[in-house]
This record gives structure tokens, sequence and C-alpha cells, in this order.
């Protein structure tokens, strides 16, 4: 074909790690209006993010497993829902267990197929180019770590945190639920060989 579908994976998991590691860093800014409203330790609140990249890693084989099951799409559709809903259910906490309930667990989880899943199905759709292709999905990752922090700093100070961890919820469920629906697992599923196979 003129058009290689295989690109289109790379646009998808190039948006999907753009808004979840984008997303995923902000922790940074929330964390001096946190410690100012609740009076937690900085103790306290740092485990909260290094809990969600412990589970992240652990759960991130199991995601990886779930992928190869059910296939690229359904595995990130749920790993993005999830996401979207840590930061929803993070704009109404009151106390630090719901935030190590919503942030650590509910983000680790949707964090967990962030790279394995993009990463690996766009490794199927491409033999040459295949380190180009992926290290074009990792720029994503490094792009939405520079907009988002400064996007949700921005919103913090307009309105304030629970604002902004609503609107990175709302971001992230409607793209992280919809971008990957323009996963395949295969380029045999749509009559195609692997570029450069």
């Amino acid at each position: 074909p003129k058009f290689f579908y295989g690109y289109i994976i790379v646009l998808a998991g190039f948006i999907i790690q753009t808004i979840a590691w984008g997303a995923f860093t902000t922790f940074g800014v929330f964390f001096n209006p946190l410690l100012d409203e609740f009076g937690w330790t900085r103790e306290t609140l740092s485990g909260v993010n290094s809990l969600a990249y412990i589970l992240m890693g652990f759960i991130g084989i199991i995601a990886g497993r779930l992928g190869d099951r059910f296939g690229p799409r359904i595995t990130m559709a749920a790993c993005g829902f999830f996401l979207g809903l840590g930061y929803l259910l993070a704009s109404q906490i009151n106390a630090i267990w719901q935030l190590y309930l919503s942030y650590s667990v509910l983000l680790g989880v949707g964090m967990s197929g962030v790279d394995i899943l993009p990463i690996s199905t766009v490794a199927r759709w491409f033999v040459k180019k295949r380190g180009l292709m992926t290290g074009a999905i990792k720029v994503g990752a490094g792009l939405g770590m520079v907009i988002m922090p400064i996007m949700a700093n921005q919103l913090i100070l307009a309105y304030d945190w629970r604002t902004s961890y609503v609107v990175l919820g709302i971001i992230s469920v409607a793209l992280m639920v919809s971008v990957p629906l323009l996963l395949r697992r295969d380029p045999r599923q749509r009559g195609l060989l692997p570029y450069g196979e």
C-alpha cells in the first residue's frame, strides 16, 4: 500500500507515551500544594510516587502477559482507564491512604502497560527501521514530561490542585482509552507483512 499502517501504530504509541508519562511526572508539581493543605511529612508523600513505580514494574509483567493474550488494544485501553480513574480519584482525597490508593495503586496499574504494549506492538510491525520507530515512540515520553508538568502547574496557579487532577483525569481517560483502539497486534491482521520483511 502507498501508506503503511505501521506508522499509525507508531503515532498511537507516541500519543500514549506523551499523555501517560507526561501526566505521571506531574507528581512533583503537586507535592508542595499537597504538603501545604494536609501537613503530611515529605517522606510519607514521597512514598506515594515510589510505590507507584514499584507496582508499575511488577504489574508490567502481568500487563505484558495480558497483551499477549487479549491484544494491545484491549489491554492498553484498560490501563488507560485505570490511569484516568486514578487522577480523578486523586482530586477527591482527604486522607493519605486515599492518595496511596488512587495514585500508587491505580496509577501503578495504569502505567504498567505504557512502555511494554506500544513498543512490543511496533516491534511486530517493523523489521527494517524497528529501532527508529521504537525510538520515535519514546520521544513522546520526553515531550510529555516537558509539556504536562507546565500545564498542571498553570492549572494549579489558576484554579487549584484538585481541578488540575480532574483535568489530567479527563485527558487521560479520553485519550488513553481511545488512542489504543488504533493498535493492532500484528500486521497480518490487516493482510500486511512487517515493514522490511
